[in-house]
Order: structure tokens, then sequence, then C-alpha cells
């Protein structure tokens, strides 16, 4: 059985929380992650593929949330069939014809969580 990890990335632009998402062929949008190789622990094999695709890596544990304060100085790089964008939760929330129920259904799952941006 083939196992993935998928890892959600929340970012704080313009006073609203985003998602960042990568989209494939202008259509297609899916969370930064892979499959994991037989054996490999789920916080490992999300860091690999963060350190392959996106870099920083931050997740050390599944479940929880960590908030690491980027200065203007760190890149994120994406392949190049790849574009990274950053989705505003609103535009989420119940739109599952364009995202799909899985990605639509992330400011629900959300909003068991207090965010507080300082």
């Amino acid at each position: 059985m083939r196992r993935t990890d998928e890892g959600v990335l929340v970012v704080h632009d313009h006073g609203h929380p985003h998602i960042l998402m990568l989209q494939t062929a202008n259509a297609f949008f899916k969370l930064p992650g892979d499959y994991l190789k037989s054996g490999e622990d789920e916080v490992d094999g999300l860091k690999r593929r963060l350190n392959e695709c996106l870099a920083p890596p931050n997740a050390s544990k599944c479940k929880k949330l960590f908030l690491v304060q980027m200065t203007e100085k760190y890149v994120l790089a994406v392949a190049k069939n790849m574009k990274l964008l950053a989705i505003p939760l609103f535009e989420l929330y119940d739109n599952a014809a364009k995202y799909g129920p899985q990605l639509s259904a992330i400011p629900h799952l959300l909003s068991r969580y207090n965010f507080i941006h300082q």
C-alpha cells in the first residue's frame, strides 16, 4: 500500500491567513508532499519533500502547529513547471468546484485552532 504525506503551510498576508499551494498545468492544485518511501516516517517524508520542493522545512511533529516567523531574506524555491500560490482561506471555503473537496475543507479543519498573529 502506498502512503502519501502532504503539509498545510499557512502564511499571513494583508491581514488574512493564506494556504500555500502548488499549481500545475494552470488548473490542478495540490499541497506540498509526495509518496512516502517504504518504512519512512510521515514527518521524515514531509521534511524530505519540503527540502526538495520548497525549503525551509518547518514540520517536526504531526498534528501540531508551529508558527515560524520568516524574515524577508528567506527564499522559497519552486520547480519551473509549478507555481507557488497563496490562496486565502475565504476563497478556499466551500469552493470544491475549483479546488476539490479535500482542499476546500481546509478552512473548516483549521477552524479548530486559535491563530493569534502579533
